[in-house]
């Protein structure tokens, strides 16, 4: 049922817009990298300060700059990717990485939403805080690899 999507993305304004024209394409290339930096930097940042590094700085103040920087990377991200998939949804939908790097966010985007609803004490966080910080910096991390392997495989 979705293959017969794919194609209709692709036809769709959008789509046209975003392989016509000349700048449309790379400048959402650029934007979606940007905002996968600012996901999964503000990400690891917050999750190594609850792994303990750079203890001297009180986790929740961390947590409350980094916080708006990766939910604005996130909007960027998601908003960037849907015009470069609206210009090759037929093969990305085909691509195995790419669905993978689409499980791997969702799941990250998931951690992260659990961790922010658990609400731990970020000082000392109870040992469930950081196993989703080590799974925090995993996923993102792969998620920034599969996303620069979709171009090769």
């Amino acid at each position: 049922m979705l293959e017969s999507v794919w194609p209709a993305i692709e036809a769709s304004g959008v789509g046209q817009f975003m392989r016509s024209a000349s700048l449309a394409y790379p400048i959402a290339n650029v934007a979606h990298i940007l905002g996968a930096v600012m996901v999964a930097g503000a990400a690891i940042l917050l999750d190594l300060r609850i792994l303990g590094y750079a203890n001297t700085l009180h986790a929740a103040s961390v947590w409350r700059t980094l916080t708006p920087i990766a939910i604005a990377g996130f909007v960027v991200m998601v908003l960037s990717g849907l015009l470069l998939f609206a210009a090759d949804a037929v093969a990305l939908s085909a691509s195995r990485v790419f669905q993978v790097k689409l499980l791997l966010v969702v799941t990250a985007t998931i951690n992260a939403a659990l961790f922010r609803l658990y609400k731990p004490r970020l000082d000392i966080p109870p040992p469930g805080a950081k196993a989703s910080a080590m799974l925090s910096i995993l996923l993102w991390t792969s998620v920034l690899i599969c996303g620069r392997l979709i171009a090769y495989l």
